[in-house]
């Protein structure tokens, strides 16, 4: 792939600000963890939830939402509620598979490289910060991911001369 085509989904990676990954604990009434709720939300999510996990247990038992430090997922990471995409780290790793392929398939239906800004150009980064260890992994895919995008770009280039 081009550097010039990396280095602008590097901007547009540093451009987008997904969602923190947060997640919920369940706490008794002196203070102690109880359980972690199974889920990665945003922050709004995760405190409707925990307010309503409280409301449902009623007194004694309480909800907190903590964000996570450095999260990390073996997927590109959602909100278990609204879906939206969350900032985790995509660790290498084979069940990226289906992300990889809804990648393809997302850029196969763009027809501009300037729509490539924003969640796409997010997740295009994540699968380039480890390029080497998902080329390995996923050669088709990313070698269709480099061409495609150099495509674009050098379409968008042509068109503003």
């Amino acid at each position: 792939m081009k550097t010039e085509v990396l280095d602008k989904i590097r901007e547009w990676y540093f451009l987008h600000d997904p969602e923190e990954v947060c997640y919920i604990e369940k706490y008794d009434n002196e203070g102690y963890m109880i359980e972690e709720i199974d889920g990665d939300y945003c922050y709004g999510c995760a405190k409707e939830k925990a307010e309503q996990l409280d409301k449902e247990c009623g007194g004694g038992i309480y909800h907190e939402v903590h964000e996570e430090s450095s999260p990390e997922n073996d997927h590109l990471a959602y909100c278990s509620e609204c879906g939206c995409l969350l900032n985790a780290s995509l660790i290498t790793g084979e069940f990226a598979e289906d992300d990889i392929n809804e990648l393809v398939e997302d850029l196969h239906n763009v027809k501009q490289f300037d729509d490539v800004q924003g969640a796409l150009a997010w997740k295009i980064w994540q699968f380039f910060t480890d390029e080497d260890e998902f080329r390995k992994l996923f050669p088709k895919q990313m070698k269709y991911i480099s061409r495609r995008l150099t495509n674009l770009y050098k379409k968008s280039e042509n068109d503003k001369n």
